[in-house]
């Protein structure tokens, strides 16, 4: 049986990915930021993925790319219509994986501190165990130091205008 992510978590290739997240532009930041959103989708009890990508630093990676998709992008972010230049529609792409990377890396484990801990050092006895709390904290601090939460709240804070002829260009256009 062969699983993609986990044969990703255990060669250690996730901090590849986010190396290439951070240092490169255009089409390989692209896969990097997708092939990152993929594996931030663990659906897993413990979270193992998950928080392997926060150790990795994938969260100061998205963070960045997060930054730069806007930036390139420009003020008008709201207000696409029509036709979308190849270039702007990567961009817009972009932002949004690495949205729903972040979000999907940054969400609690459920359940009470103590039980939840609990429950996590039995189920991952086999390995070596990886407390939640601790990489939860370090990758909202990597996506604050990396300009994420900034961007996050300016993307936010754009207001999408709709016109009855044409729909508006929809952040985040697949449910994380």
């Amino acid at each position: 049986h062969f699983s993609l992510p986990s044969e990703i978590v255990e060669s250690g290739a996730i901090a590849s990915f986010v190396s290439i997240a951070q240092r490169s532009d255009g089409k390989l930041r692209s896969v990097a930021v997708q092939a990152l959103r993929v594996m931030s989708e663990d659906i897993g009890k413990t979270r193992q993925t998950r928080l392997q990508l926060c150790e990795d630093g994938a969260a100061l990676a998205l963070g960045k790319s997060l930054k730069l998709s806007f930036a390139e992008l420009g003020d008008d972010l709201g207000k696409f219509h029509g036709e979308v230049a190849e270039e702007r529609r990567n961009s817009l792409r972009d932002l949004s994986e690495a949205l729903c990377a972040l979000a999907n890396i940054l969400d609690p484990v459920q359940g009470s501190s103590s039980n939840t801990t609990r429950s996590l050092r039995s189920v991952s006895s086999t390995s070596s165990f990886k407390d939640p709390q601790h990489f939860l904290i370090k990758g909202c601090l990597d996506t604050v130091s990396s300009g994420g939460l900034e961007t996050l709240l300016a993307v936010a804070s754009i207001p999408v205008e709709k016109t009855d002829k044409e729909p508006s260009v929809e952040l985040l256009d697949d449910a994380c």
